[in-house]
């Protein structure tokens, strides 16, 4: 009977580990993710995105899309009104369409249209992209 209660105590806690905090920053993403974000204005952008779902994964891409006030993600859990406003800032401050950050948070390509070939040559040329390639 102690087994079993050990087991479930421990199924219970990396079952917990697995759900998804609110995703409040985008710091939150350094060193795991690369980060897209795109105002284009169009709903067909979003479609675009969804259509390249495996090279964006393999390339661990996480992309926020503006359209109006609206902001669509592939980021699979909740996220904050900090970080819808995070987003707002960096996009205004940029004063472009298409903003990619590395893994370490910093701006690696602007650009006035999406350009997935474009954004896919800039990545896999990263270092640590070429690590990951390795990896693979």
């Amino acid at each position: 009977m102690r087994t079993l209660l050990i087991l479930l105590v421990l199924m219970s806690t990396s079952a917990s580990a697995d759900i998804l905090h609110t995703l409040a920053s985008l710091s939150q993403l350094h060193w795991n993710k690369r980060v897209l974000i795109v105002n284009t204005g169009s709903h067909k952008t979003l479609e675009i995105l969804k259509q390249h779902k495996t090279p964006i994964e393999e390339r661990h891409l996480i992309w926020f899309v503006l359209v109006g006030d609206t902001i669509t993600s592939n980021y699979p859990g909740p996220r904050s009104t900090e970080l819808h406003t995070e987003i707002l800032d960096i996009y205004r401050r940029a004063n472009t369409n298409v903003i990619l950050l590395g893994k370490d948070g910093d701006v690696k390509l602007t650009s006035s249209t999406l350009d997935l070939a474009q954004i896919y040559a800039t990545i896999d040329e990263m270092p640590m992209r070429k690590r990951e390639m390795k990896a693979e």
